[in-house]
């Protein structure tokens, strides 16, 4: 039994060692343009920060000189993105901002990649459980 333990533990730890080198071979990139806009931005900025710091600096940069609009069509051209989110149109919406932290945090050297889907919580579930039992309940007492 002892045996196996340590073998799933050795089995988890390599395939967690490659599964890093996979995130920091791929979640890094940027492009030389990419990284000279983004150095021109965060004030040349390339050391490794903390993910705190990173984020940190990202939220006062997006918050000083990007407006949010919701409403807003967003960048059409991701080939010049950076360009058009930062010198030209100076606005987005949330994919706009996903999308342009995602690219600073990899500036700032923090593995990222842009994700979209949904967060559940362990309170959306036990809501969602309520709910189902109180209108299973009512279907019950209707039938």
């Amino acid at each position: 039994m002892e045996w196996n333990r340590l073998q799933t533990k050795t089995d988890y730890m390599v395939k967690e060692n490659y599964y890093n080198q996979f995130v920091y071979e791929n979640y890094l990139k940027l492009t030389n343009t990419e990284k000279q806009l983004l150095s021109t931005y965060l004030k040349n900025n390339t050391e490794r920060k903390s993910y705190g710091d990173a984020k940190s600096a990202i939220v006062n940069f997006l918050n000083k000189n990007i407006a949010y609009d919701e409403k807003s069509e967003g960048i059409k051209d991701y080939r010049s993105f950076l360009t058009e989110f930062l010198e030209k149109n100076k606005t987005g919406n949330n994919k706009d901002f996903a999308t342009a932290t995602v690219l600073m945090f990899r500036y700032f050297g923090i593995p990222s990649r842009y994700v979209k889907g949904y967060l559940i919580t362990k309170k959306d579930i036990e809501n969602f459980v309520q709910s189902f039992y109180k209108i299973k309940f009512r279907f019950l007492i209707l039938k």
